[in-house]
Formats: C-alpha cells, structure tokens, sequence
C-alpha cells in the first residue's frame, strides 16, 4: 500500500518519528511512505525530523537528497502544493493520504484529496463536521473501509477514553460520564496574547491553565453509539510541552471496589497488546512521555464514592496517537492485502 502525508506538524512528525523507530526494531511496515506535502522548506523539513525538543534528536539516520527523504526503508518526495486537489496523488498512485495539517478537516476539503487521485483519506484529527466513519483502532477498526471514502482517525484524547469506557461498559454497565481532559497546550493556542475563535485559548499558553472544549465527547458518541446522551465533559489547557490525562467520574450499573476496578485495567492491560497500559507508581505528567500507549490507567488515583467511581487515565497525546495511526494504517494495508 502506498501513502502520502499531507501536513508535517506535531502529529505528522510523530508519525514518520514511531515509523522509523517501529522499523528499527524489527518491525516491517506494511506501506510505503511515497510522499510528503508541507509547505515548509525541504531543508526546515529535514531539520524538524532530526530534532524534536519533546522527543529529543531522531536515533535513526535520515538525509536529504534532490527533493526526497531517505528515511531507512522510505523515500518520500517532498512536495508544496497549498491545496489538497492540486496533490499529484494519481501520479503517484496513492493508496491512502494521511491528512495532518488540521487544515482541511471539513468533509468536502477532504474529500479533494480523493478527487487528485488518492483512494482513500485517513483524517488525522476529529472532523469539523463529518466523515464516512471514526475509527479508534482497537474499538472498531475492524473491517474499516477506506476505498473512496474519508475516515477520521478521532483524537488522541477519543483513544484514551473509548477502550476504557468499551471495558467498564462490559463488566458493570456505564450509565453516566463526566470527563475532564487535562492537556498540554497545542500550537493552536497563542505564545502571547493574540485574537482567536476561542478567546481563552487566543491567552498566552505558557502561562495560562485555559478551559476549553474537547471534541473527544462528540467523537466518542460516534465511535461508541450506546453512550450516546450519557457523556458530557470539557478541556483545561494547562502549561506543558506534551502529555494528558483524563480524569472520569461515572455511574455505573453496578458499583465495583476500587480493588476490582483497578483489577479489572490491569488485567486489560496484560491483554491488549500495548493498547492499554497500567501503573501503580507515584509518576507525574514527564514520566509518560514517548510511551505509545492510548491509555494508561493510574491506580493511585482510582476512587469509589457511594455509586460514584472516578478514574484517571494518562497519555502521550503525540506519541501514542502517532502509534494508532501507523496501527490502522497497517490494519488497512493487512486488509488490502487478503
């Protein structure tokens, strides 16, 4: 299968960094990285995949060399087209486009990247407005479509949650959840003060905890369609580089001990295969960072009050959101491939 990469931000470099480094232990992707679309500079591009201030310098060897990125197995072309119909997908016969700019998440922008060749789009991010389907890989991937179609991958914060609540949901019913999403700032927000669609995130992010909205609930509704009605909860920017956690308070049809609730994540964390981690140690926010997991659950800070259970769960919003785009992506080809 042969992708492009469209966008080469936080999660685009995140992206080709957890490729290169899966290969280098041994693990042979299933595609091909045919291309790469920013408008950035080739030599800006080459500098930025070198060196990472959260994820320190790339360990695997890359250059540049006439337009194209040796990246161990991958060559990539380096484009910089502005517009998603003016990529030459058809000429490089793309499968997939992984789309990362947090440009053209509306359906229809998209859509373009179909209309210039491309066989199927994977958005990752939660759409503005819709999508042939949302997909958390471990939820229900399984089976995914992708011909002519464009699926969004949700978000990092929708991998946290939606295995969590899919287990609780198995083992006691999940009548009711709040979630609270702590999160380090983005690039979407403001070094200082500066006009924005969302005055609070338009603050200075380094020296601001911003309450915001979250598009995880929306997109968790549609990845999970049961807890449709039953979820509502928000965002706080607080004033860090990487790393989240989301803290959630549920009733559930049957109330478990805090022993059986952190029996049951930890058991789910021996048996999902990397998807689900667990940890018993005083840790803060620095200690998860590159852990490629979707959700770790912290047992110190399990809580059973009355019928009310609180949980937390931590994650590498970059890294671990990285690593379940290569697993769909890989999902994708395996099924291409039978």
């Amino acid at each position: 299968m042969r992708i492009a990469l469209n966008g080469y931000g936080r999660v685009g470099r995140s992206f080709v960094r957890a490729l290169l480094e899966r290969e280098a232990s041994g693990w042979q992707a299933p595609f091909q990285l045919v291309a790469i679309n920013d408008l950035g500079k080739a030599e800006d591009i080459l500098y930025l995949t070198r060196y990472d201030t959260t994820h320190g310098p790339l360990l695997e060897p890359v250059e540049l060399l006439d337009g194209v990125l040796r990246l161990g197995t991958h060559t990539p072309v380096l484009l910089e087209q502005a517009q998603p119909q003016d990529c030459p997908w058809r000429e490089f016969d793309i499968d997939v486009v992984l789309e990362c700019t947090g440009v053209f998440r509306a359906y229809e922008d998209a859509r373009q990247h179909l209309h210039a060749g491309a066989g199927g789009v994977v958005l990752g991010a939660v759409p503005f407005d819709r999508a042939d389907d949302i997909v958390v890989y471990g939820v229900n991937h399984a089976g995914v479509d992708l011909r002519e179609r464009v699926i969004s991958a949700a978000s990092c914060t929708t991998h946290c949650i939606a295995p969590l609540l899919a287990a609780l949901n198995d083992a006691f019913g999940v009548e009711q959840a709040l979630m609270k999403e702590v999160h380090a700032y983005t690039s979407d927000q403001s070094l200082l003060d500066h006009v924005h669609r969302d005055l609070r995130r338009g603050r200075a992010a380094a020296q601001n905890i911003v309450p915001t909205t979250s598009s995880a609930i929306g997109a968790v509704q549609k990845v999970l369609p049961w807890m449709h009605g039953r979820i509502s909860g928000d965002s706080i920017r607080v004033p860090t580089l990487n790393v989240a956690l989301v803290d959630l308070t549920l009733k559930l049809g049957k109330t478990p001990t805090e022993v059986e609730l952190n029996q049951l994540f930890e058991r789910i964390a021996e048996q999902s295969n990397g998807l689900v981690g667990f940890n018993t140690e005083p840790l803060v926010s620095s200690d998860f960072i590159h852990r490629a997991e979707s959700a770790i659950v912290d047992a110190t800070q399990t809580r059973v009050q009355g019928d009310m259970v609180h949980l937390v769960a931590w994650y590498d919003n970059e890294w671990g959101y990285a690593n379940r785009l290569l697993d769909l992506l890989a999902a994708v080809a395996d099924q291409q491939a039978t």
